[in-house]
């Protein structure tokens, strides 16, 4: 009897060891099960949802004198614990396209004529972002504390106090909402997937049937056959931006290119999307050219990508993260075409204003090119 029961036990242990061989030996499993969530939980919890953002404030110094700069100072001396963020600038062109756009709580400017003591009083401009009430509030009490200080603690006469006026001015300002942020997120991620794992997988299954080097010996040619496969996943880039802008503007009534005419924000869009295509197509040569079968190829595709899905100011917003993975995010090519995507949404940039953008995805264009071009094999 004893012995019955341990043969059963030992064909339960021999199966079990065998399915936990195969189980391993299943890369895509291991992606799924262990590598997946492993880097979704690492990933989503350096993000600090419940952090204070400092509301951004511009502060725009047209006087730049003595006078003006000493202010600045004070008003630095009031946000020594970082309760908003300053954004410093000698014109009003770039600070105030951000105010309108949504980007500002609010913004300070010193009028180029600003000496103290030299007129009867001065004026400080303080506009703010209707949609962002509290935060510019926060802007305006730390503006006002810094011009008390300023009479105060310099032993000016009395009238100094008078002397400086904050005159207030509400802004209509783009109201952003998450939707808004979401959509370019979105296509860039579709654009990125489309044209990795649309590439991967379609090449590793003819070189492994041997289509590819049965077409070196046609009148085709294999390098006509991957310029045509490429060309095909650039197309489809572009009907997956077109697809997803359009659910976005019926469905979730996201407007596209605040302030331009709606053909030159798709003619950029386009272009950008073209880019992106072009990239991840040939990171997605480089990946098939590494691997010899699906089973290898897929885990290193999810290795690339799933860490740019959550790195990439995709979902959220890459300032949430900690300041070293910040830091790397930046430079993902990922954030580089979601950033090109969101300004000309968002703020109706051109190509112009994304050229560091565009730079950053031409630089990524160039070294997985190359990459590519070294490690693709066509069986």
């Amino acid at each position: 009897m004893s012995s019955h029961k341990d043969n059963h036990m030992n064909v339960y242990i021999a199966l079990i060891n065998a399915s936990l061989k195969m189980y391993f030996r299943n890369k895509q499993s291991l992606i799924w099960a262990m590598f997946f969530p492993l880097v979704l939980m690492v990933i989503l919890g350096s993000y600090n949802f419940y952090r204070y953002t400092p509301p951004k404030i511009g502060v725009i110094n047209l006087a730049q004198n003595v006078d003006s700069e000493t202010l600045i100072n004070y008003l630095k001396d009031q946000n020594t614990d970082n309760i908003v963020q300053f954004k410093y600038e000698n014109k009003d062109i770039n600070l105030k396209t951000q105010l309108i756009n949504g980007d500002l709580s609010a913004l300070i400017t010193i009028p180029d004529d600003f000496i103290l003591n030299n007129n009867p009083y001065e004026k400080i401009k303080f506009e703010f972002n209707n949609n962002k009430i509290e935060q510019s509030g926060i802007g305006f009490s730390i503006l006002n504390n810094a011009i008390n200080d300023l009479s105060s603690e310099n032993n000016l006469p009395n009238k100094t106090s008078k002397q400086i006026i904050i005159e207030k001015k509400e802004i209509n300002s783009i109201n952003k909402k998450y939707r808004d942020f979401l959509v370019p997120g979105i296509i860039s991620m579709a654009i990125m997937q489309g044209g990795i794992f649309g590439v991967v997988f379609t090449l590793i299954r003819f070189k492994s049937q041997g289509v590819l080097r049965r077409l070196q010996a046609s009148p085709i040619g294999s390098s006509h056959f991957l310029v045509g496969q490429g060309l095909t996943r650039v197309i489809v880039s572009l009907l997956q931006t077109y697809v997803l802008i359009i659910a976005a503007t019926f469905l979730l009534n996201v407007s596209i290119g605040k302030g331009i005419p709606l053909i030159i924000s798709i003619i950029n869009l386009s272009i950008v999307s073209i880019m992106g295509g072009v990239l991840f197509i040939s990171m997605g040569l480089a990946i098939s050219g590494w691997s010899k079968t699906e089973d290898t190829a897929a885990p290193m595709a999810n290795l690339v990508t799933l860490p740019m899905m959550f790195l990439s100011g995709v979902f959220f917003p890459i300032t949430s993260l900690p300041s070293w993975v910040k830091y790397f995010s930046e430079f993902l090519p990922l954030t580089f075409l979601s950033d090109a995507l969101r300004q000309i949404t968002l703020n109706g940039s051109n190509l112009i204003d994304i050229t560091p953008q565009l730079t950053g995805l031409l630089i990524w264009i160039i070294i997985t090119f190359i990459l590519a071009s070294r490690v693709f094999k066509w069986e």
